[in-house]
């Protein structure tokens, strides 16, 4: 009851009353709550001397069962041909702002597998003007930006004054509430930009950001976001030694494991002559490379990681000479006869299908029984 009063402010609302107010919302919204009856007060039909007809008292109750959307018109651009999206994109009056974006990065991923080069057509540059409309641009909601600014980097849309005076300004409105990832793709598109289209002071203000985010990302954004701190001289000593070095230290096999460990030893390897100080270099020496290395002589590694990783090993052991006393040139040798086994007969045998197995099995049956035949 006293929740009833709460609710109204200590009006005068019986239960029965706030019953009804509720059932008639519930009404508002029949795609959300399915209504149903129920019988009042329990009656036995087993009873003998039971009179029909019976009044059965019935009042009703609401059930949230919400309406499951049918799939089957649900636009979905990602199984569509290219010029079905194209036809889309050229009528999309009927288009959210979403589906025009996922329109477009569908279009761009069945442009790379043919090899187009779409960045100039008239029904793109058409679409991607709509989005940037004062009325659809300021109604974005995070999610949607992000998607958006990777779709205007995918077609490499926009000059200086977009970027700066648009994009950067409302990425910057939206970063305390970005998630890990969405940083992180946003991180790598505005540092990689190769047209300069993004000021300095918003680069350092991200780089500025990114130990927030650091340890909730993938391995390989770790390091494409350290690389391009490096390549922008963002790299400083809280960063390279309270997080880059820290972070590759305490997980080596998450790195080895997504793939990204050659780019880690890169990073230190050309790191050891312009960011490295004495401080720094004693805790790459005595922390880093021994466990590095007795994790490379006790793990199996993927077969698509070896080349990459022995070529780096190579590199490390010329900038690097006093890790021979770790043992850096018996594991290039392993990766080394490693490299030529996957190119040879691993990399054949891996290639075969089970179809392929057993016509070489029948092969070899048939001709063995030749030779047994023209023996005899």
């Amino acid at each position: 009851m006293l929740s009833i009063l709460l609710k109204y402010n200590f009006r005068a609302v019986s239960i029965k009353r706030a019953a009804k107010i509720r059932h008639k919302q519930y009404d508002e919204l029949p795609h959300l709550f399915k209504k149903y009856p129920v019988i009042k007060k329990k009656i036995d039909f087993k009873n003998p001397d039971l009179l029909f007809p019976i009044n059965i008292p019935i009042k009703y109750r609401y059930r949230f069962s919400p309406k499951i959307v049918n799939t089957s018109n649900v636009y979905r651009p990602f199984i569509l041909t290219g010029n079905e999206l194209l036809m889309h994109l050229h009528d999309n009056k009927l288009l959210k702002t979403s589906q025009i974006i996922d329109t477009l990065i569908a279009l761009n991923q069945k442009a790379k597998i043919q090899s187009l080069n779409l960045n100039e057509h008239p029904w793109i540059i058409e679409a991607i003007e709509k989005l940037l409309e004062i009325q659809q641009f300021n109604h974005m909601n995070r999610d949607t930006f992000c998607r958006f600014i990777y779709t205007l980097d995918l077609f490499d849309y926009g000059d200086e004054q977009l970027w700066q005076d648009k994009l950067s300004k409302r990425l910057e409105f939206m970063l305390p509430n970005m998630q890990h990832k969405q940083f992180a793709q946003n991180y790598v598109i505005f540092l990689n930009d190769k047209k300069q289209r993004v000021t300095p002071e918003f680069r350092k203000e991200l780089s500025l950001l990114l130990p927030i985010h650091l340890y909730h990302i993938s391995g390989k954004k770790v390091a494409e976001c350290f690389r391009l701190t490096y390549v922008h001289n963002l790299m400083n000593e809280y960063l390279f030694d309270e997080h880059l070095h820290h972070i590759f230290w305490k997980r080596l096999n998450f790195f080895l494991q997504e793939g990204a460990f050659p780019q880690m030893l890169k990073l230190f390897r050309e790191a050891k002559y312009e960011v490295l100080n004495l401080l720094i270099q004693i805790q790459t020496d005595e922390f880093l490379w021994p466990e590095v290395y007795q994790l490379l002589k006790t793990t199996n590694i993927d077969y698509t990681l070896v080349r990459d990783l022995r070529d780096e090993l190579v590199n490390v052991q010329k900038v690097f000479p006093s890790h021979e006393e770790y043992g850096i040139r018996d594991i290039i040798k392993q990766l080394s006869e490693r490299v030529t086994w996957e190119e040879t007969l691993g990399g054949q045998a891996r290639k075969l299908t089970l179809v392929d197995f057993v016509q070489n099995d029948i092969k070899y049956w048939v001709e063995k029984q030749k030779l047994q035949i023209a023996q005899n």
